[in-house]
């Protein structure tokens, strides 16, 4: 069965890798939406590499941006300093100089945060 409403951001974020799977096999949609955030960047930002390979393996849409701030899957990652998530989105094919609403991209929220790592 396919997770609705809040049930697939709460997955994310408990990082339930089985509720995930169970709601990709249910062909629940990969670009499932939590308060604006897509789910691919809901991951990314809560630093689940892991569920973001299931996403995007089962299509989910490396640009598509959080309504809120624009931010796509790899800008979260940037901005909240996991280093893993984004070395996988670019590796997936994330575009590295996306900008968000305030025009800013992934390497300037990574320093801003203090996350020169990444």
């Amino acid at each position: 069965m396919a997770l609705e409403g809040d049930g697939l951001g709460n997955a994310i974020y408990q990082n339930d890798i089985t509720a995930i799977r169970r709601h990709l096999n249910a062909k629940g949609d990969p670009d499932a939406d939590y308060y604006g955030t897509p789910a691919l960047a809901w991951a990314a930002a809560n630093g689940r590499v892991e569920i973001a390979a299931l996403l995007v393996d089962a299509g989910a849409s490396l640009e598509l941006p959080s309504s809120s701030n624009g931010r796509t899957a790899l800008l979260q990652a940037a901005a909240t300093g996991h280093l893993k998530v984004v070395q996988y989105l670019l590796g997936a094919g994330a575009n590295p100089v996306a900008e968000d609403n305030w025009g800013r991209n992934g390497q300037q929220w990574a320093e801003e945060n203090g996350c020169v790592e990444v």
